[in-house]
């Protein structure tokens, strides 16, 4: 999956340039270093918790730090809508509807309706799908960006 590579070449990235140890970037973000040591070897992704931990703390956007812009530095917005509510904006914009997204993204209908009624965010690897299919800024997704 490209988007566990991008996050690996990432960390790998951050760390080299910031001079830091899984050890220091682990407690820069409050997690523990072995849930570091299994991003870089590529057999987790983080929370999306995490990621805008990640993201908020260091001004990285999301979009670069999974391969999805160039652009480096975070434009933080705190989003005052919910996850759904973004989403649902992109679908009307992007004329699809939920269950186009779901079967395109392999994501459960199920998902999507807890995604609504139980204000859940999806998993950092739904984001990265439906940030690619609707073409749309994972920054905007996960709250953290304004621009879509």
């Amino acid at each position: 999956m490209e988007e566990f590579l991008a996050f690996q070449d990432f960390l790998h990235e951050f760390m080299q340039d910031s001079g830091s140890n899984i050890k220091t970037f682990a407690d820069n973000i409050d997690c523990k270093p072995e849930a570091v040591g299994r991003w870089i070897a590529g057999k987790y992704l983080p929370a999306p918790a995490t990621v805008i931990k990640i993201a908020v703390k260091n001004n990285i956007s999301t979009d670069y730090m999974f391969g999805l812009s160039d652009i480096k530095t975070l434009r933080y917005h705190a989003a005052k809508t919910s996850f759904y509510e973004r989403f649902n904006t992109l679908l009307v914009l992007r004329k699809y509807n939920p269950y186009q997204v779901a079967k395109a993204c392999k994501i459960s209908n199920s998902s999507i309706y807890h995604w609504k009624t139980a204000k859940l965010l999806p998993s950092i690897s739904s984001l990265y799908r439906i940030a690619k299919l609707l073409a749309c800024s994972l920054d905007y997704l996960l709250g953290i960006g304004e621009y879509i």
